[in-house]
């Protein structure tokens, strides 16, 4: 079972698998399924999403669709749960410190790279009649070579000399751009929106007093792979993918001497069965 708060619109989501579903007598659609054979899905394919809104008239004790809730809670979804929360408050007189939590920090993980080899950083000038295209290519594989960065591929690495045979990634290079060494800052855990919004702050304050003309960075976010939600509060397949992951990268100037507006380029991760605002 999960339990989604929606705090904008007081919607409260629970995905149910279909016992559960059924025993806990509330009001659900199904919940969205890739139809895979072979695949555990995260809850059961023939499970259902329950969606209670909370700020309806009827929300209130006495009034029968509240009462069924509160039913459901005390009767079918009583099991003990380990449940997750965030909260950036510090100092020992937080409400949840009552209920004993066990605290996990995220901690900061630093990793330093080899001598990589760095692809074409800036898009392809818009003047050009096949700039849509070329854009695409473009992002897609500055993509991809991000992706090879996170999960520090030796792919990309300068010494790299791996038989084609067993890997045919290649790398369109940029004569402009030298080989360096990337440094990457990683966290995991439970991290809020505003927390990462801090983040992005300042590596843009960081960047921009960066003494290399040529100076860029990326940030990556993941969402949880087991959440019955992606974009917008709309369901999530079971697919693995698409929760919520998104890329933001500073581009570099194009020429030292530039004083043009900075460029960024952002790429969205959706699930093939999942909606996109």
């Amino acid at each position: 079972m999960m339990i989604l708060p929606d705090y904008c619109t007081g919607i409260l989501r629970l995905s149910l698998d279909k016992e559960t579903y059924e025993r806990a007598g509330l009001v659900g659609k199904p919940a969205v399924s890739a139809g895979k054979r072979g695949t555990r899905a995260r809850w059961c394919a023939s499970g259902k999403v329950v969606e209670i809104n909370l700020r309806l008239p009827s929300m209130f004790h006495g009034k029968k669709g509240f009462d069924r809730i509160v039913w459901s809670f005390k009767n079918v979804l009583k099991d003990p749960l380990t449940w997750l929360f965030c909260d950036l408050s510090l100092g020992d007189d937080v409400p949840i410190k009552k209920h004993h939590p066990v605290t996990r920090a995220c901690e900061t993980k630093v990793h330093c790279s080899n001598v990589l080899k760095v692809p074409v950083l800036n898009p392809p000038e818009k003047s050009l009649a096949t700039f849509k295209d070329d854009f695409n290519d473009y992002a897609l594989n500055l993509q991809e070579w991000l992706s090879l960065v996170s999960i520090e591929s030796p792919r990309i690495e300068v010494e790299d000399n791996i038989d084609p045979f067993f890997s045919r990634y290649d790398l369109e290079l940029d004569v402009t751009t030298p080989e360096a060494k990337i440094i990457k800052m990683k966290w995991k855990g439970m991290l809020p929106a505003h927390w990462i919004a801090q983040l992005f702050t300042v590596c843009i304050k960081n960047s921009s007093k960066c003494a290399e003309p040529m100076a860029w960075f990326a940030l990556s976010v993941h969402g949880f792979r087991n959440s019955p939600v992606s974009w917008k509060c709309f369901q999530h397949g079971d697919s693995l993918h698409g929760e919520n992951g998104y890329t933001v990268m500073k581009l570099p100037r194009r020429n030292i001497d530039d004083n043009s507006p900075v460029e960024y380029i952002m790429w969205e991760l959706v699930g093939g069965l999942d909606r996109h605002p």
